[in-house]
């Protein structure tokens, strides 16, 4: 290269320069200065923002221990830190750190540029998932006011306003707004699904499952995101099999079967697959044959849970209780990391309890169990409590009366049958005949001890009782 051309490039690159020193520092209504701006703030701050905030939700997504009990969360937000603290929900976390600052970077320094909405929807979204929801709401609700000319801005804003309001439970607040988020959808021709998916879960928290079907299904056919090839059609399965539509859920099973969903969503679509072809078949057995399939294949270790679980079903199905109460306890003994099956499990084996054998002795154990294995947040937990409470009354009754009983039987007996009977029950190298139960570590509990019965002995000795003639 010649001398001639060095020059002229280096007077290139000064100009170049001079140009882009004298436009970024100044905050002069130019077009030169909005144009450089606008490039700064969409590649340098609004792009790598949106990376690292994809970034976050699928590692949010890997990391989160979804329910297979109940319906999945069409979208995954973590607990509030407004009412219990700053240390426990999302917290802190190095991408939405970075995600704060490139927005308040475009706030205070890019405000000629076009992407100041941007960068509050996404200080809104790095509250959201922090779990600080009632700043989330705010930052918003002031993007949807200052924007509400751009119908694209003020639906998202809403949208995040609804979903926030939720995890607030103001569900009535969240409820006006998404009425408007419905009049707002027809007047845009994309960015649809995130809007259907938030229509979607309100109508699952009001339990209208019809509804939610229709809206899940537009957001899947509006989006492009794997989430609408897994964790979507898995969720419109399990809304179509409560409707007890089965040919629709079985299609959507299959699907997240055939796709990359995580193992543990794969496993669940085809245990939920046996279940469905076992109604539409109206056969049983040949489906605990196909779970006990399972159980042998070492890919399925860690579910073993789930399948002896899915047994005990069908047996309580048949009303063969006993056979339920087996593989229930079989499902608490090897849930060792699903405390959420384990706390079913011993629910289950309560409820047979307490429905179909009338044994409340066992049934309130068993209740008890459940309720320091489920979540506080497990849906009509609260009803468990007050079920195990009212049987704690029954129980200590029960327990009266047999205590009653045995003293009455042996106290009508003679001085010599009753040293007899004393020298059975208490005789070391027999076992006592014991009604038993599971607590939480899988031991057996006594409900009738030794030292019962010896307080029993010492109390007939104590006590003189005048029997008819």
């Amino acid at each position: 290269m010649n001398n001639y051309a060095k020059l002229s490039l280096k007077i290139i690159f000064l100009c170049l320069g001079t140009v882009l020193f004298y436009g970024c520092s100044s905050q002069k209504d130019t077009a030169a200065n909005r144009g450089l701006q606008n490039l700064s703030a969409r590649y340098n701050y609004i792009y790598n923002s949106n990376v690292l905030l994809a970034t976050y939700q699928e590692e949010l997504s890997q990391t989160n221990k979804d329910n297979y009990d109940n319906f999945l969360a069409i979208y995954i937000a973590p607990p509030t830190i407004d009412y219990i603290g700053t240390g426990s929900a999302g917290g802190s976390s190095k991408d939405l750190d970075e995600i704060t600052a490139k927005a308040q970077a475009i706030i205070s320094e890019k405000g000629l540029s076009n992407y100041i909405d941007e960068a509050y929807l996404l200080l809104g979204k790095t509250n959201f998932y922090r779990g600080s929801y009632f700043n989330a709401v705010e930052y918003f609700d002031y993007t949807a006011r200052t924007y509400k000319k751009d119908k694209k801005v003020l639906l998202a804003s809403l949208n995040w306003k609804a979903r926030s309001l939720m995890q607030l439970n103001n569900y009535e607040a969240a409820g006006k707004i998404l009425d408007t988020v419905k009049i707002l959808l027809d007047s845009v021709k994309s960015e649809k699904a995130e809007p259907l998916a938030t229509l979607a879960q309100m109508s699952i928290y009001k339990y209208n499952y019809k509804e939610a079907i229709t809206y899940l299904e537009q957001a899947i056919k509006a989006s492009g995101k794997v989430q609408s090839r897994t964790r979507w059609p898995y969720i419109l399965a399990q809304l179509y099999e409560h409707e007890k539509d089965y040919m629709p859920s079985l299609r959507n099973y299959t699907k997240v079967e055939n796709s990359n969903a995580p193992f543990e969503m794969y496993f669940n679509a085809k245990l939920s697959k046996i279940r469905i072809n076992d109604f539409l078949d109206d056969k049983t057995s040949n489906r605990k044959e196909l779970l006990l399939k399972l159980v042998k294949d070492d890919k399925n270790f860690d579910y073993t849970d789930q399948i002896y679980y899915e047994i005990a079903q069908d047996y309580y199905a048949d009303q063969e209780y006993k056979k339920a109460q087996e593989y229930y306890k079989l499902s608490a003994y090897k849930s060792t990391i699903n405390q959420n099956q384990k706390g079913l499990s011993y629910l289950k084996i309560a409820d047979i309890n307490f429905k179909d054998l009338k044994d409340y002795v066992n049934a309130k154990l068993y209740y008890d169990s459940a309720v320091t294995t489920l979540p506080k947040n497990y849906p009509n937990y609260e009803v468990i409590v007050k079920k195990a409470q009212n049987l704690e009354y029954l129980t200590q009754r029960y327990q009266l009366i047999a205590a009653q009983d045995t003293l009455q039987l042996i106290a009508r007996m003679s001085e010599q049958d009753r040293e007899k009977k004393l020298d059975i029950m208490f005789e070391p190298k027999k076992e006592v005949a014991t009604s038993v139960a599971v607590d939480n570590n899988g031991k057996m509990i006594r409900s009738i001890s030794i030292q019962m019965l010896q307080e029993i002995n010492r109390t007939i000795l104590s006590i003189s009782v005048t029997l008819p003639q």
